[in-house]
């Protein structure tokens, strides 16, 4: 079927790209495992005016991805359908993470966190009246 078939050639390029990545890093006298580095992401910290999220819903796990399902060992969550935003700052934020910067001079991505939650008509017209948009 097309649907195979369009995966098999989907993974066939991806191991293709792998081999690549891991053929230059040898020869830049890296390891194969660290092909490339992480770009550093730089993560601004916008005004409550231009998110409808607090900056702490983003930093707590069970708020960036949701509650954990019972009997899942915490590895399922109840994710909500609109929560990439929050889960892309989350991850961007954690010290820990090698995409991490304070620094904007050795940033190779900018991450503007405009989370805004689902809304209606009435709302928006509000929102954006309040911001003088």
């Amino acid at each position: 079927s097309y649907y195979e078939i369009f995966w098999e050639k989907a993974f066939r390029a991806a191991l293709e790209t792998k081999r690549a990545l891991a053929s230059r890093a040898e020869d830049d006298g890296a390891f194969a495992s660290s092909a490339t580095p992480c770009p550093r992401v730089y993560v601004y910290n916008l005004s409550d005016a231009f998110t409808d999220l607090s900056r702490a819903d983003t930093l707590r796990a069970d708020d960036a991805f949701g509650a954990p399902v019972g009997g899942w060992n915490g590895t399922l969550r109840r994710t909500n359908q609109y929560a990439l935003g929050r889960i892309l700052e989350h991850r961007l934020r954690q010290p820990t993470s090698c995409y991490f910067t304070t620094d904007p001079g050795e940033a190779d991505l900018f991450f503007v966190p405009v989370l805004t939650a689902p809304k209606k008509q009435q709302q928006w017209t509000k929102k954006c009246s309040w911001l003088n948009a």
